[in-house]
């Protein structure tokens, strides 16, 4: 998906889609393949300090925070998926963070991760989640409407009606497979 340009997300809900996007479905890799790996990206993201050891289980609780993830943006995008599942990860992922809403001073709720280490840095994405969610932009990432690819993407069309990643890849891909098979139902 690199080869083209990207639609990222407004401020801190960027980290959330390029986590999702540190798996390629359709290129078939994954960004995340070591502890030392998500250590890496949580440090690039600045939800992990820097020397921060992270271990297996940080790695596990990780790959399945993205998919759940994953899961729920495509629900955003209509796709027919089971979220209970990705709503019960966010939440666990809440619950052992430690993942609070707080009040700033200037009279905003925000929210405040109270461990440390990975399930900290995870918790800090969730809470990106959260405000995203409270300033009403959370529904606009989206995963792709493509089976191949659901690459995370940032709908910032008027309507919020994009189902694809790249209208020139995924999109033009989606519409060639309808006009053939509307053509072969013809005959």
């Amino acid at each position: 998906m690199a080869e083209l340009a990207s639609r990222d997300a407004p401020g801190r809900l960027e980290a959330v889609r390029a986590f999702v996007n540190t798996r390629d479905l359709e290129a078939g890799t994954d960004a995340l393949g070591t502890a030392s790996d998500l250590a890496g990206y949580l440090v690039a993201w600045q939800v992990l300090s820097p020397g921060a050891r992270l271990g297996a289980s940080d790695l596990s609780a990780a790959l399945e925070l993205r998919e759940a993830l994953r899961t729920l943006l495509r629900a955003h995008n209509g796709q027919p998926v089971d979220t209970a599942s990705a709503v019960d990860g966010l939440n666990r992922v809440t619950a052992l963070a430690g993942v609070r809403p707080a009040m700033a001073y200037g009279g905003a709720v925000g929210y405040h991760v109270v461990r440390g280490g990975g399930i900290g840095a995870l918790g800090a994405l969730v809470a990106i989640v959260y405000a995203a969610e409270a300033q009403g932009v959370w529904t606009r990432l989206k995963s792709c409407a493509s089976e191949d690819c659901h690459w995370a993407y940032y709908d910032a069309s008027r309507n919020r009606a994009s189902r694809w990643c790249h209208m020139e890849l995924c999109g033009n891909r989606a519409k060639g497979q309808t006009f053939r098979a509307r053509g072969r139902a013809q005959q």
